[in-house]
């Protein structure tokens, strides 16, 4: 995708999380991203609800089981690792900075989404911006918005789905871009990555089974 894409140090990109599990290689996009930060490109990277789980999973016998039976088992066998304490301090330092949300001009983005309550400021919803699904549908949206656009993953959704929203502008305030590169599903099992400046938008298969 870096590839098609043509990523330079002009650019921002921004990741919105699950960097790990559900595939092989998550060390090296891990490794990858550090890199391409040390090299001085300007890349966002927002915290998903699976480096989540790896962040708790030493502290949390629940879920450390919930982290290990949903990708975890391959990460710890990338490490070479026994025991969590095996994975190199560096890697959960990167995910304990990782932020939960940014905004730039007119655009907010974040991992799974955003839980409208009465009273409550929503970017103090941690857990929600990790985990929140079918939230686009709660109402008050619009209004919380206020003109702004939302990119976000999270929950999967098909090729024709993502195509649909994004080039309607009438639906575009909140765009999901995850494509379920982990999923076996029709119009699933791809990256994908919108150029939100000049409006394209790319899909890259999964290449890595």
């Amino acid at each position: 995708m870096l590839n098609k894409i043509g990523l330079n140090k002009n650019d921002e990109l921004y990741l919105l999380g699950d960097f790990i599990d559900r595939g092989p290689y998550s060390r090296m996009v891990l490794d990858k991203i550090m890199l391409l930060k040390a090299e001085g490109y300007q890349v966002h990277c927002l915290r998903g609800n699976h480096e989540q789980m790896m962040l708790e999973a030493p502290h949390s016998d629940e879920f450390a089981a919930i982290w290990l039976r949903n990708g975890g088992n391959e990460v710890m066998q990338e490490f070479n690792a026994l025991s969590f304490s095996d994975i190199p301090k560096k890697y959960f330092d990167f995910i304990e900075n990782l932020d939960y949300w940014f905004e730039r001009e007119q655009l907010l983005f974040v991992h799974a989404g955003f839980k409208l309550v009465n009273n409550v400021n929503p970017f103090e919803l941690k857990k929600n911006m990790l985990w929140i699904r079918k939230w686009a549908d709660q109402a008050g949206v619009e209004q919380w918005l206020n003109g702004r656009s939302v990119v976000h993953g999270h929950t999967p959704q098909t090729e024709q789905q993502i195509r649909k929203r994004f080039d309607q502008p009438e639906l575009f305030p909140i765009l999901n871009i995850d494509n379920g590169c982990a999923y076996e599903a029709e119009g699933m099992r791809q990256l994908c990555c919108v150029e939100l400046t000049e409006r394209i938008i790319y899909f890259q298969k999964n290449i890595e089974r």
